[in-house]
């Protein structure tokens, strides 16, 4: 491979991999709130959000560059495609992370968090889904058919958190306003388990995973969040 372009082609995945670090790191911070009722560690997800976006800029620059070299062989073309793609929907996840940390701050201080109990096994299972998309794209391991199954239990768990929601305003054990929160929070996570499954299934195209593969990439499945409790 040409010196120059394995050079930018290498800067373009270490971008990605920096910003899903960003991502992971955010959506962390908001689900240990929710399941902590400590919303001070949200205060510094819209700095993670503003170098979120800023990635997904550096990808694009660095990807179109790899593309108008001359010499760039045509597998690696799709794998830097790949990559842009990726970093789109991770600016996606993050701006759906900003979202569910701000219901998350109003919903801690209605003290409202803890009425449905849902929703900490919910919020627990949207990180460690995130993690394994990751490690899924980068390491093909774990298989998108084990994330469909991660999938499937939140959207189980969505459902019964909205139908609780709705019974709790209807005897008034929760505000209208509370239940707003709560069908945010729903939203947000429903969002990110399927831009998630997205990350997952582009695994299966023509990315080239031997080129890209790091030790590190490893730690996203080892960092599974204990939250989940599955």
């Amino acid at each position: 491979m040409n010196l120059e372009v394995e050079i930018n082609y290498n800067i373009t995945k270490g971008q990605v991999y920096s910003m899903a670090v960003l991502v992971q790191k955010a959506l962390s911070k908001s689900v240990e709130a929710l399941v902590g009722s400590d919303y001070a560690l949200t205060h510094s997800i819209l700095k993670d959000w503003a170098e979120i976006q800023a990635y997904e800029t550096k990808v694009s620059d660095s990807s179109l560059m790899t593309l108008l070299l001359d010499k760039t062989p045509s597998h690696l073309i799709s794998s830097v495609l790949s990559l842009e793609k990726i970093s789109h929907v991770l600016e996606s996840i993050g701006r759906q992370v900003v979202h569910l940390a701000s219901s998350t701050v109003n919903l801690i201080s209605g003290r409202i968090n803890k009425e449905i109990e849902e929703l900490t096994p919910m919020a627990g299972l949207c990180l460690k889904t995130y993690n394994d998309a990751i490690a899924c794209f980068f390491d093909k391991n774990p298989t998108p058919e084990e994330i469909y199954i991660l999938i499937n239990k939140i959207l189980e768990l969505n459902k019964v958190v909205l139908d609780k929601t709705v019974e709790k305003v209807t005897c008034g054990r929760i505000f209208f306003q509370n239940a707003i929160e709560i069908v945010t929070i729903c939203k947000s996570i429903e969002s990110i388990v399927e831009l998630s499954r997205q990350i997952a299934e582009e695994s299966r195209g023509s990315f080239d995973t031997k080129q890209i593969r790091s030790p590190r990439v490893r730690s996203f499945a080892n960092r599974q969040s204990s939250l989940a409790g599955f």
